[in-house]
């Protein structure tokens, strides 16, 4: 959970990436993740998606799943360079798929983001 005390559970918050548990509501409506992205941003569209059309996100403390951060991309690269432009190539890429919801949604009458 980005910025929020993650010692209670908080409704409508984003979401972190590494283990994200849909309801069969969202399974029904949505394909899981935005399949334009690649590990950048997937959490704040999804927020987008949720938020916007008046479902929920839910953050428990109560789940504990251990995940080792950038261990694919600690392998797939061995210069660091190579690897910050990979980054920044698809966080770039990502940021501009968010830039396209945020539009669409604004977009449609009668949604409003909370």
């Amino acid at each position: 959970m980005r910025g929020k005390d993650n010692s209670k559970p908080c409704f409508n918050t984003i979401l972190n990436g590494s283990v994200l548990i849909f309801s069969p509501i969202y399974v029904e409506n949505f394909v899981g993740l935005d399949e334009r992205t690649f590990m950048y941003l997937e959490e704040f569209i999804l927020y987008e998606h949720v938020i916007r059309r008046g479902y929920k996100t839910y953050f428990t403390p109560k789940l504990r799943i251990f995940h080792e951060h950038e261990v694919t991309t600690k392998v797939s690269f061995k210069n660091i360079r190579q690897k910050e432009l990979w980054r920044l190539k698809h966080q770039m890429e990502s940021l501009k798929i968010l830039k396209a919801v945020i539009k669409e949604y604004e977009g449609i009458k009668g949604r409003k983001k909370e």
